[in-house]
């Protein structure tokens, strides 16, 4: 299944400025699960094991 849903309802349809989503599919980052982290203003990361999403481009 390759699929952008909603995270909380697993519903799939347009994406909202702020959403949450969840990103379901293969070959989408690295083989070894790893864990995400925030910096010292409780920012996540913009890239995570070398692995980057954008929408429209940003």
């Amino acid at each position: 299944m390759t699929a952008v849903v909603n995270a909380a309802s697993y519903s799939s349809g347009p994406i909202s400025p702020g959403e949450i989503v969840a990103i379901l599919g293969q070959y989408l980052g690295p083989d070894v699960a790893v864990a995400s982290a925030v910096d010292p203003r409780a920012n996540m990361g913009t890239t995570l094991a070398g692995v980057e999403v954008r929408f429209n481009g940003r």
